[in-house]
């Protein structure tokens, strides 16, 4: 998915770490009004959690977004009980916007969606 997608509608990169892949993350850039605006999403294997890598990775790729996308800003939306996911974006000076409030539903349990953003 990685190699399919990077930089036709955004930034897809591999996290890897020893040369092994352990995550991927993307920031994706939406259409239409909403075109300036794109989504950061990532995933990291559990066992490397708390390494302070998904920080850096965030760092890195909203720098690489920022260059080559035609973006004035990233969001990043985040289910509200994943602190940790939160602490990421808020390392990376995503401001803390809102919630929507019971906005998802993942494995029968209902969640408010926290929305962040960092501008240009």
């Amino acid at each position: 998915m990685v190699k399919e997608n990077d930089e036709k509608r955004g930034v897809f990169r591999e996290i890897v770490v020893d040369g092994k892949i352990i995550g991927t993350i993307s920031v994706e850039q939406k259409e239409d009004v909403y075109r300036k605006d794109s989504e950061i999403g990532y995933y990291l294997l559990q066992e490397e959690y708390s390494k302070g890598i998904m920080t850096e990775a965030v760092r890195q790729i909203c720098e690489i977004a920022f260059e080559k996308l035609d973006i004035i800003r990233i969001t990043g939306v985040v289910y509200e009980p994943n602190i940790a996911s939160r602490k990421v974006l808020e390392k990376n000076n995503f401001l803390f916007e809102g919630v929507m409030k019971k906005a998802v539903i993942k494995n029968k349990n209902i969640y408010d969606l926290c929305i962040y953003g960092k501008v240009r």
